[in-house]
């Protein structure tokens, strides 16, 4: 099932139980990225749209999840994942792709564990996501959006003089 919440003592999941146990075992790679933006997008909670987003880097990010403490140290495994897709997966790929250092994916991904952990206090998140895919969708996109504009905003606070910005303004 896909929203099936996956035990954490071991790592010893292969990445076909991985993806049964999201509900994408017998998925051709061209139906994986379909699903990975349809299915990701209209789940009822960011928390679960970050589950099934990405199924190969989600892979190997749930095996770094569950050697630093998966559900054990919850709070801080999320937030090492979190900050490590940000900087590893995102900002330095964009860096030797492009040549220009930025920490924007770093700060969004550290607005989103900030979303989780004050879900994890407060479960916001059951009284926005009213079950509508479309409503689930809007607000998993806000909240992506809302993620990278915090980024690129505080990544110009602290480089305004960044190429970064001459790149994306021509």
């Amino acid at each position: 099932m896909a929203n099936t919440i996956m035990r954490t003592e071991n790592n010893n999941v292969s990445f076909h139980q991985y993806l049964t146990r999201r509900g994408l075992n017998d998925c051709s790679i061209i139906h994986l990225f379909f699903l990975m933006f349809t299915r990701s997008l209209m789940q009822p909670g960011f928390l679960k749209f970050w589950r099934i987003w990405n199924p190969f880097f989600g892979y190997i990010l749930f095996l770094f999840y569950v050697q630093i403490g998966g559900n054990k140290k919850r709070n801080v495994s999320v937030f090492t994942v979190f900050l490590t897709s940000g900087f590893i997966l995102h900002d330095l790929f964009f860096f030797f792709i492009t040549g220009i250092f930025s920490f924007v994916f770093t700060i969004s991904f550290l607005f989103y564990t900030a979303l989780f952990t004050i879900n994890s206090f407060h479960n916001y998140e059951r009284y926005i996501y009213n079950g509508s895919k479309l409503n689930n969708a809007f607000l998993n996109i806000s909240f992506i959006l809302s993620g990278l504009l915090v980024g690129y905003s505080t990544n110009y606070l602290i480089f305004p003089n960044s190429i970064l910005y001459n790149y994306l303004s021509h």
